[in-house]
């Protein structure tokens, strides 16, 4: 994956001066919480969560083989679920930035599976570092991610029938594979102290179209998630 990132000349997708992102949204009043397992077997799942991967979970709560900090399914339902990914030191989102690099707890790591063929999934994912770990989308309709400003890492989207981008985060994305059936983006910019030969280790998102050869993946930045929902509720 490295190899091929520096050996192909990236384009970009262009840009949009007129792009103004909203006001970021404050953290949820609820429980942070890790090791988190959510199935759904009738209707929409959505909910919110706070997740903080510093919080240690006893093993006799944990499910048997989930080693994600959150596991959502929907059986026969979609998703609309907002994320927080905060650091133990602090519970205000706007105060303390978290993944610093000197303290990060580890990765998140966070599955999402929604298996009914109609309307759209919709996962918005908050955190102030952009430092995430691996997203990995599962559905059979159309998937709307929202991803950080400052995330950086690739987006592999497998099926499907592409993938689109808001004015507000094409001019982050770089373009290294567009095949049928599958396309690679690169988000944010490369790092310059990657090596020849070295696997990424960084943030990874995955999105996974299935049984459904219409449904689009379009990305957008989580700041805005906001200005979109309103604009929904509006019209």
């Amino acid at each position: 994956m490295t190899s091929a990132l520096r050996k192909i000349s990236m384009k970009s997708n262009g840009s949009d001066r007129n792009y103004l992102p909203s006001r970021p949204r404050r953290l949820p009043n609820i429980q942070h919480a890790n090791s988190v397992h959510v199935v759904e077997e009738f209707g929409v799942l959505v909910r919110d969560f706070v997740i903080n991967p510093s919080l240690i979970v006893p093993t006799e709560l944990r499910l048997p083989g989930d080693d994600s900090n959150l596991f959502l399914q929907a059986n026969n339902g979609n998703v609309r679920a907002e994320v927080w990914v905060v650091d133990a030191r602090s519970r205000c989102y706007h105060k303390l930035p978290f993944y610093s690099e000197a303290i990060a707890p580890g990765k998140v790591f966070i599955t999402v599976n929604a298996l009914a063929s109609y309307f759209e999934n919709r996962i918005v994912i908050h955190s102030l570092s952009g430092c995430i770990g691996s997203i990995t989308v599962t559905a059979s309709s159309d998937v709307a991610l929202y991803l950080p400003a400052n995330f950086v890492g690739p987006v592999n989207v497998v099926g499907g029938r592409g993938t689109k981008f808001s004015d507000g985060i094409k001019p982050l994305i770089s373009t290294v594979l567009e095949v049928a059936g599958r396309q690679v983006y690169f988000m944010g910019s490369f790092p310059g102290k990657i090596t020849e030969g070295e696997a990424w280790s960084g943030s990874t998102v995955t999105i996974k179209v299935q049984n459904c050869d219409d449904a689009t993946a379009t990305l957008y930045r989580s700041d805005e998630f906001q200005a979109r929902s309103t604009e929904c509720i509006t019209q």
